[in-house]
């Protein structure tokens, strides 16, 4: 049986609207420095991120998945992908949290994107705030459900050299929600760009 999921609305605006104020506040001298993601630069995390929420906007809106969202590259990525996360929360209110659909990894129900959205939104501004200085936008409630997201949505078949995580990072179960979530995806919570 499944989960109960609620799809908190107001939360995801929430994180979307950090997410967007962290790619606007991205400097121009540092649009190619590194990121936790080792295949991202800093301009190619912005397009990343504004070619998934284009595909969410698009799956939840329309039902067709949209353009290849690792291949998008964003003339103006803060104007984008605002437009993109408000379409895509809105989208998210158009049926039952239980219906399903269609993402390149599958069907899933509109409460499963949600929780994908949550994870994407966090984790990736979460690296975008580390690799350009800026303060990390998630509090406390919005990483407490990207990690519960985690849980639910990264299989050990997604973790390894060539694939979308590495293996989980050791850390203190009493540590912030936002540690725990980028440790439990493979990243090191105390990441810097010198290191």
């Amino acid at each position: 049986m499944e989960p109960t999921i609620v799809i908190d609305t107001a939360l995801l605006r929430t994180a979307l609207t950090g997410t967007s104020s962290l790619i606007a506040g991205v400097p121009a001298g540092l649009r190619t420095a590194p990121t936790p993601c080792p295949d991202f630069a800093v301009h190619n995390l912005a397009d990343h991120l504004v070619g998934f929420m284009r595909r969410f906007e698009a799956v939840l809106t329309t039902g067709k998945p949209g353009e290849d969202s690792a291949a998008y590259v964003s003339p103006d990525p803060a104007a984008e992908y605002a437009a993109a996360a408000e379409g895509s929360r809105k989208g998210l209110t158009m049926g039952s949290p239980e219906d399903m659909v269609e993402l390149t990894v599958g069907p899933m129900p509109r409460w499963a994107v949600y929780l994908v959205m949550m994870l994407e939104t966090t984790v990736h501004g979460w690296d975008l705030a580390k690799a350009t200085g800026q303060p990390v936008a998630a509090g406390e409630e919005q990483a407490e459900t990207a990690l519960q997201a985690a849980h639910m949505v990264i299989k050990p078949e997604y973790r390894g050299p060539g694939r979308n995580f590495g293996p989980p990072v050791e850390i203190a179960d009493d540590a912030p929600a936002i540690d725990r979530l980028v440790a439990f995806t493979g990243r090191r919570p105390g990441w810097h760009p010198a290191a």
